[in-house]
């Protein structure tokens, strides 16, 4: 007989995954090659988001000078449209961002006031140091 009370219909114990490989730093690769060698490209050189970003500018730009005809046409068109929304994502993000820093900021500078001054000190070295090197900062 079961724990639930449901005779032979229902399982002695239950256990569920809760979002299976959600996390940050799962990812599945369905690749045919090797599974070592595509984590090491995406830790080591680029996401594969990235690389396809790369690949997206390049052709959109290709387009512009041999402008595609028929069903090239319509990818083309969709391609552009999901760059403009990528980007709109990505801009929406940044600005999210931005403004969590800020406030983050200010609650820092209102909390701690001689350590957010410490704080703007260092920052404000570094990149004096960044722009002397002439390093994006």
């Amino acid at each position: 007989m079961s724990s639930f009370g449901l005779g032979p219909f229902a399982p002695n114990t239950l256990s569920q995954s809760i979002l299976p490989g959600w996390g940050a730093f799962n990812m599945t690769v369905n690749y045919q090659g090797s599974p070592d060698i595509e984590t090491e490209v995406v830790r080591d050189v680029a996401s594969f988001g990235r690389q396809i970003g790369w690949l997206s500018e390049l052709v959109l730009e290709l387009c512009k000078i041999h402008p595609p005809q028929g069903a090239a046409k319509d990818a083309e068109v969709k391609l552009r449209e999901a760059a403009k929304r990528i980007k709109a994502i990505k801009e929406r993000r940044e600005e999210s961002a931005r403004i969590e820093a800020t406030e983050a900021l200010e609650r820092f500078r209102k909390e701690h006031p001689q350590r957010y001054a410490l704080f703007l000190r260092d920052k404000a070295a570094e990149l004096q140091a960044a722009e002397s090197k002439g390093k994006p900062v």
